[in-house]
């Protein structure tokens, strides 16, 4: 994901731990499974994922590019792979008092990214089997 080297370095590992445990994966799933989350580092937007069934999901970054992929756990993380992409995107999601907020792991510092939107609308992705 070119987002991911991009991401501005805000927040603090220790803040997130405070705010409630991490969600396994069948609580993200039931969190995400169906809806469209947005995702912002402060006040920028970063990005926007479409959660489908199967553990699949449809990713648009700020140039609106669409990126297919599928997530799943791995400990206390919930791991993205998208086609194309040279490694998975591994998260620890937590919920905030406004909803999600996740914690990138494996970074070179700490990256938090909050929910910042939420629909049932799908993302208007062009091709066959992209979005809802």
């Amino acid at each position: 994901m070119k987002a991911l080297a991009l991401a501005l370095l805000l927040g603090s590992p220790a803040l997130a731990k405070t705010q409630s445990p991490p969600l396994n994966a069948d609580q993200f799933a039931a969190y995400v499974e169906g809806k469209t989350l947005s995702w912002s580092s402060g006040d920028q937007l970063w990005g926007t994922e479409e959660y489908l069934p199967n553990r699949r999901v449809l990713w648009t970054d700020e140039q609106n590019e669409c990126q297919i992929g599928t997530w799943y756990p791995q400990g206390d993380q919930i791991c993205f792979a998208y086609e194309g992409a040279q490694r998975p995107a591994c998260w620890i999601f937590r919920l905030g008092q406004t909803g999600l907020i996740s914690e990138l792991q494996g970074g070179s510092g700490p990256l938090l990214l909050n929910e910042s939107g939420q629909s049932t609308t799908g993302l208007p992705c062009p091709g066959p089997a992209l979005g809802v």
